[in-house]
């Protein structure tokens, strides 16, 4: 399709590009092996961090 504007049609295509997600975990979210005998509670699980770029 034609678009008037170019920032349109830059706007357009940019959106059409494939996303890239990028998961790993937190590591200062998980206890060490003596923090998990020390809680009275149960441990918290751990955290994952996502990324996601275009």
């Amino acid at each position: 399709t034609m678009f008037d504007n170019l920032e349109d049609a830059v706007f357009v295509r940019s959106m059409k590009r494939s996303l890239m997600a990028l998961t790993t975990m937190n590591w200062d979210s998980v206890p060490m092996r003596e923090e998990k005998f020390l809680e009275e509670k149960g441990p918290e699980p751990p955290q994952l961090l996502t990324v996601t770029l275009r």
